[in-house]
Protein backbone atom coordinates (compact mmCIF):
# COMPACT_ATOMS: atom_id res chain seq x y z
CA UNK A 1 0.00 0.00 0.00
CA UNK A 2 1.17 3.49 -0.87
CA UNK A 3 1.81 5.56 2.28
CA UNK A 4 0.52 8.66 0.55
CA UNK A 5 -2.80 6.98 -0.22
CA UNK A 6 -3.06 5.83 3.40
CA UNK A 7 -2.46 9.37 4.59
CA UNK A 8 -5.14 10.71 2.26
CA UNK A 9 -7.53 8.01 3.47
CA UNK A 10 -6.98 8.97 7.14
CA UNK A 11 -7.52 12.68 6.44
CA UNK A 12 -10.78 11.96 4.59
CA UNK A 13 -11.94 9.76 7.49
CA UNK A 14 -11.19 12.55 9.95
CA UNK A 15 -12.83 15.26 7.82
CA UNK A 16 -15.87 13.18 6.88
CA UNK A 17 -15.79 14.72 3.42
CA UNK A 18 -13.61 14.36 0.32
CA UNK A 19 -14.12 18.06 -0.44
CA UNK A 20 -13.03 19.13 3.05
CA UNK A 21 -10.04 16.77 2.88
CA UNK A 22 -8.99 18.14 -0.53
CA UNK A 23 -8.98 21.67 0.90
CA UNK A 24 -6.96 20.56 3.92
CA UNK A 25 -4.46 18.62 1.80
CA UNK A 26 -4.38 21.23 -1.02
CA UNK A 27 -5.16 18.51 -3.56
CA UNK A 28 -7.84 18.66 -6.26
CA UNK A 29 -10.95 16.72 -5.28
CA UNK A 30 -10.98 14.52 -8.44
CA UNK A 31 -7.35 13.51 -7.84
CA UNK A 32 -8.13 12.64 -4.25
CA UNK A 33 -11.15 10.56 -5.30
CA UNK A 34 -8.99 8.65 -7.78
CA UNK A 35 -6.43 7.90 -5.04
CA UNK A 36 -9.10 6.49 -2.72
CA UNK A 37 -10.70 4.41 -5.49
CA UNK A 38 -7.25 2.97 -6.25
CA UNK A 39 -6.83 2.04 -2.59
CA UNK A 40 -10.26 0.41 -2.52
CA UNK A 41 -9.46 -1.57 -5.67
CA UNK A 42 -6.15 -2.69 -4.21
CA UNK A 43 -7.87 -3.97 -1.05
CA UNK A 44 -11.00 -5.25 -2.78
CA UNK A 45 -13.37 -3.49 -0.36
CA UNK A 46 -15.36 -0.27 -0.09
CA UNK A 47 -13.81 2.00 2.53
CA UNK A 48 -16.48 4.71 2.53
CA UNK A 49 -20.21 5.01 2.12
CA UNK A 50 -20.70 8.00 -0.17
CA UNK A 51 -23.55 10.24 0.99
CA UNK A 52 -24.96 13.56 -0.26
CA UNK A 53 -23.19 15.51 2.49
CA UNK A 54 -19.98 13.60 2.86
CA UNK A 55 -18.63 10.12 3.47
CA UNK A 56 -18.83 7.64 6.36
CA UNK A 57 -16.41 4.79 7.01
CA UNK A 58 -17.63 1.29 6.27
CA UNK A 59 -16.81 -1.49 8.75
CA UNK A 60 -13.78 -2.30 6.58
CA UNK A 61 -12.81 1.37 6.61
CA UNK A 62 -13.08 1.49 10.41
CA UNK A 63 -10.69 -1.45 10.63
CA UNK A 64 -8.23 0.04 8.16
CA UNK A 65 -8.10 3.51 9.74
CA UNK A 66 -6.68 2.12 13.00
CA UNK A 67 -3.98 0.21 11.09
CA UNK A 68 -3.30 3.19 8.83
CA UNK A 69 -2.61 5.51 11.76
CA UNK A 70 -0.14 3.03 13.21
CA UNK A 71 1.56 2.50 9.84
CA UNK A 72 1.88 6.23 9.20
CA UNK A 73 3.20 6.85 12.71
CA UNK A 74 5.70 4.00 12.34
CA UNK A 75 6.91 5.49 9.06
CA UNK A 76 7.26 8.92 10.68
CA UNK A 77 9.12 7.40 13.63
CA UNK A 78 11.45 5.56 11.26
CA UNK A 79 12.27 8.79 9.40
CA UNK A 80 12.95 10.63 12.64
CA UNK A 81 14.85 7.74 14.20
CA UNK A 82 17.54 7.69 11.51
CA UNK A 83 18.11 11.40 12.12
CA UNK A 84 18.68 11.01 15.86
CA UNK A 85 22.43 11.36 15.38
CA UNK A 86 21.79 15.04 14.70
CA UNK A 87 22.86 17.48 17.39
CA UNK A 88 19.31 18.64 18.04
CA UNK A 89 16.07 16.67 18.33
CA UNK A 90 13.78 16.94 15.32
CA UNK A 91 10.26 15.94 14.40
CA UNK A 92 6.71 16.14 15.73
CA UNK A 93 5.70 15.16 19.26
CA UNK A 94 2.02 14.67 20.13
CA UNK A 95 1.72 15.19 23.88
CA UNK A 96 -1.41 14.47 25.96
CA UNK A 97 -2.18 16.51 29.09
CA UNK A 98 -5.08 16.02 31.54
CA UNK A 99 -7.17 19.17 31.89
CA UNK A 100 -6.35 19.66 35.57
CA UNK A 101 -2.61 19.77 34.77
CA UNK A 102 -2.83 22.03 31.72
CA UNK A 103 -2.27 25.29 33.60
CA UNK A 104 0.78 23.81 35.35
CA UNK A 105 2.67 22.45 32.38
CA UNK A 106 1.53 23.70 28.97
CA UNK A 107 3.07 27.18 28.82
CA UNK A 108 6.46 26.35 30.42
CA UNK A 109 6.80 23.18 28.33
CA UNK A 110 6.15 25.03 25.07
CA UNK A 111 8.58 27.77 26.13
CA UNK A 112 11.34 25.24 26.82
CA UNK A 113 10.81 23.30 23.60
CA UNK A 114 10.77 26.48 21.48
CA UNK A 115 13.93 27.73 23.18
CA UNK A 116 15.99 24.53 23.26
CA UNK A 117 14.63 22.41 20.39
CA UNK A 118 13.57 24.69 17.53
CA UNK A 119 13.28 21.73 15.14
CA UNK A 120 10.67 19.98 17.31
CA UNK A 121 7.03 20.64 16.55
CA UNK A 122 5.07 20.13 19.77
CA UNK A 123 1.35 19.39 19.57
CA UNK A 124 -0.45 19.40 22.93
CA UNK A 125 -3.80 17.66 23.31
CA UNK A 126 -5.77 18.47 26.48
CA UNK A 127 -8.30 15.85 27.54
CA UNK A 128 -9.34 13.40 30.24
CA UNK A 129 -6.78 10.84 31.41
CA UNK A 130 -8.76 7.87 30.03
CA UNK A 131 -8.88 9.34 26.53
CA UNK A 132 -5.14 10.00 26.64
CA UNK A 133 -4.53 6.30 27.32
CA UNK A 134 -6.76 5.32 24.38
CA UNK A 135 -4.96 7.74 22.06
CA UNK A 136 -1.56 6.44 23.13
CA UNK A 137 -2.72 2.95 22.19
CA UNK A 138 -4.00 3.87 18.73
CA UNK A 139 -1.01 6.05 17.88
CA UNK A 140 -2.56 9.51 17.99
CA UNK A 141 -0.27 10.49 20.87
CA UNK A 142 3.43 9.82 21.38
CA UNK A 143 3.55 10.45 25.12
CA UNK A 144 1.21 11.81 27.78
CA UNK A 145 0.47 12.43 31.43
CA UNK A 146 -2.12 10.24 33.11
CA UNK A 147 -3.44 9.62 36.62
CA UNK A 148 -3.07 6.34 38.50
CA UNK A 149 -0.25 3.83 38.68
CA UNK A 150 -2.19 0.60 38.14
CA UNK A 151 -0.83 -1.59 35.35
CA UNK A 152 -2.37 -0.85 31.92
CA UNK A 153 -1.99 -3.33 29.08
CA UNK A 154 0.30 -2.00 26.36
CA UNK A 155 1.18 1.19 28.26
CA UNK A 156 4.40 1.96 30.14
CA UNK A 157 3.84 4.12 33.23
CA UNK A 158 6.60 6.10 34.94
CA UNK A 159 5.36 7.63 38.24
CA UNK A 160 6.43 11.26 38.74
CA UNK A 161 4.54 12.75 41.67
CA UNK A 162 1.68 12.02 44.06
CA UNK A 163 -0.93 14.63 44.89
CA UNK A 164 -3.90 14.81 47.27
CA UNK A 165 -7.40 15.95 46.39
CA UNK A 166 -8.94 19.04 48.00
CA UNK A 167 -12.41 20.38 48.69
CA UNK A 168 -12.83 23.80 47.06
CA UNK A 169 -15.36 26.56 47.68
CA UNK A 170 -15.80 30.21 46.76
CA UNK A 171 -14.30 31.44 50.06
CA UNK A 172 -12.77 30.38 53.38
CA UNK A 173 -16.04 31.25 55.11
CA UNK A 174 -17.93 28.70 53.02
CA UNK A 175 -15.69 25.88 54.29
CA UNK A 176 -15.18 27.12 57.86
CA UNK A 177 -17.76 24.83 59.47
CA UNK A 178 -16.28 21.76 57.73
CA UNK A 179 -12.68 22.19 58.87
CA UNK A 180 -11.04 20.22 61.68
CA UNK A 181 -8.38 21.55 64.08
CA UNK A 182 -5.74 21.24 61.31
CA UNK A 183 -7.83 23.24 58.82
CA UNK A 184 -8.52 20.08 56.81
CA UNK A 185 -11.81 18.45 55.84
CA UNK A 186 -12.59 14.93 57.11
CA UNK A 187 -14.10 12.88 54.30
CA UNK A 188 -17.25 12.07 56.28
CA UNK A 189 -18.18 15.77 56.29
CA UNK A 190 -18.69 15.69 52.53
CA UNK A 191 -21.96 13.82 52.99
CA UNK A 192 -24.89 16.02 52.04
CA UNK A 193 -22.80 18.82 50.50
CA UNK A 194 -23.95 20.33 47.16
CA UNK A 195 -21.07 18.83 45.18
CA UNK A 196 -20.28 19.84 41.60
CA UNK A 197 -18.29 17.00 40.02
CA UNK A 198 -17.33 15.52 36.64
CA UNK A 199 -19.44 12.65 35.35
CA UNK A 200 -18.70 9.01 36.12
CA UNK A 201 -16.53 8.71 32.99
CA UNK A 202 -13.91 10.93 34.58
CA UNK A 203 -11.04 9.38 36.56
CA UNK A 204 -11.29 11.91 39.40
CA UNK A 205 -14.96 11.13 39.88
CA UNK A 206 -14.27 7.39 39.93
CA UNK A 207 -11.53 7.87 42.53
CA UNK A 208 -13.80 9.98 44.75
CA UNK A 209 -16.69 7.53 44.41
CA UNK A 210 -14.51 4.51 45.20
CA UNK A 211 -13.01 6.19 48.28
CA UNK A 212 -16.41 7.29 49.60
CA UNK A 213 -17.87 3.82 48.99
CA UNK A 214 -15.08 2.15 50.95
CA UNK A 215 -15.77 4.50 53.86
CA UNK A 216 -19.52 3.84 53.73
CA UNK A 217 -20.25 7.44 52.81
CA UNK A 218 -23.22 8.23 50.61
CA UNK A 219 -23.00 11.33 48.45
CA UNK A 220 -24.85 12.27 45.30
CA UNK A 221 -23.49 15.13 43.16
CA UNK A 222 -25.63 18.24 43.01
CA UNK A 223 -24.37 19.03 39.50
CA UNK A 224 -22.38 16.88 37.02
CA UNK A 225 -20.36 18.47 34.22
CA UNK A 226 -17.18 17.44 32.39
CA UNK A 227 -15.58 20.88 32.28
CA UNK A 228 -13.12 21.97 34.96
CA UNK A 229 -13.33 25.62 33.97
CA UNK A 230 -17.12 25.63 34.24
CA UNK A 231 -17.07 23.70 37.52
CA UNK A 232 -14.82 26.37 39.00
CA UNK A 233 -17.04 29.16 37.75
CA UNK A 234 -20.11 27.50 39.26
CA UNK A 235 -18.31 27.16 42.58
CA UNK A 236 -17.28 30.81 42.40
CA UNK A 237 -20.97 31.70 41.93
CA UNK A 238 -21.81 29.75 45.11
CA UNK A 239 -23.75 27.04 43.28
CA UNK A 240 -21.91 24.36 45.27
CA UNK A 241 -18.45 23.05 46.16
CA UNK A 242 -16.13 20.72 44.27
CA UNK A 243 -13.28 18.25 44.70
CA UNK A 244 -10.13 18.89 42.72
CA UNK A 245 -6.38 18.77 42.55
CA UNK A 246 -4.73 22.01 43.63
CA UNK A 247 -2.88 21.89 40.31
CA UNK A 248 -6.19 22.92 38.75
CA UNK A 249 -5.96 26.20 40.69
CA UNK A 250 -2.45 26.97 39.44
CA UNK A 251 -2.47 30.45 37.86
CA UNK A 252 -6.27 30.39 38.05
CA UNK A 253 -7.99 33.12 35.99
CA UNK A 254 -10.70 33.40 38.66
CA UNK A 255 -10.63 36.52 40.79
CA UNK A 256 -10.79 35.87 43.64
CA UNK A 257 -9.41 32.33 43.35
CA UNK A 258 -11.23 29.45 45.00
CA UNK A 259 -10.40 28.50 48.58
CA UNK A 260 -9.40 24.86 49.12
CA UNK A 261 -8.73 22.51 52.04
CA UNK A 262 -7.20 19.04 51.91
CA UNK A 263 -9.54 16.08 52.35
CA UNK A 264 -8.40 13.70 55.11
CA UNK A 265 -9.47 10.66 57.16
CA UNK A 266 -8.71 9.28 54.69
CA UNK A 267 -6.86 11.48 52.25
CA UNK A 268 -7.54 10.88 48.55
CA UNK A 269 -4.14 10.57 46.82
CA UNK A 270 -3.51 9.98 43.14
CA UNK A 271 -0.34 9.45 41.14
CA UNK A 272 0.69 11.45 38.09
CA UNK A 273 2.56 9.27 35.58
CA UNK A 274 4.32 9.73 32.29
CA UNK A 275 2.77 7.26 29.83
CA UNK A 276 4.05 5.70 26.59
CA UNK A 277 2.84 2.99 24.26
CA UNK A 278 5.04 -0.09 24.68
CA UNK A 279 4.63 -0.83 20.98
CA UNK A 280 6.25 2.32 19.66
CA UNK A 281 9.85 3.45 19.37
CA UNK A 282 10.38 6.75 21.17
CA UNK A 283 12.27 9.33 19.12
CA UNK A 284 14.84 11.69 20.53
CA UNK A 285 12.28 14.50 20.27
CA UNK A 286 9.76 12.49 22.29
CA UNK A 287 12.30 11.60 24.96
CA UNK A 288 13.46 15.21 25.32
CA UNK A 289 9.88 16.45 25.55
CA UNK A 290 9.07 13.85 28.21
CA UNK A 291 12.21 14.73 30.18
CA UNK A 292 11.35 18.42 30.17
CA UNK A 293 7.75 17.71 31.16
CA UNK A 294 8.88 15.66 34.16
CA UNK A 295 11.28 18.39 35.23
CA UNK A 296 8.57 21.05 35.11
CA UNK A 297 6.14 18.91 37.11
CA UNK A 298 8.72 18.20 39.79
CA UNK A 299 9.61 21.88 40.08
CA UNK A 300 5.97 22.96 40.34
CA UNK A 301 5.01 20.11 42.70
CA UNK A 302 7.06 21.62 45.51
CA UNK A 303 5.22 24.96 45.34
CA UNK A 304 2.87 25.99 48.14
CA UNK A 305 0.03 26.13 45.61
CA UNK A 306 0.26 22.46 44.62
CA UNK A 307 2.09 20.82 47.55
CA UNK A 308 2.49 17.46 45.78
CA UNK A 309 5.07 14.78 46.67
CA UNK A 310 7.94 13.65 44.45
CA UNK A 311 8.18 9.91 43.63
Amino acid sequence: MDLRNLRYFVVIAECGSILAASEKLHIAQPSLSIRIKALEQELGVMLFDRRPRGVVLTSEGEELVAHARQILQAAQTARESVRQHAKSAVGTVNFGVPTSLASVICVPLVEEILRDFPDVRLRIVESMSGYIIDWLRDGRLDVGLVFGDKSISGIQLDPIIEEDLYLAADSAESLADLLDENDEVPLERLSGLPLILPTGHHGLRQLVDDTARRQGITRVPHIEIDSFSQIQRMVQRQMGVTILSRAALYESPLNPALFSARIVSPAIPRTVCLAYSEQRLQTKATRETARRACGILRDRAASSIWAARLL
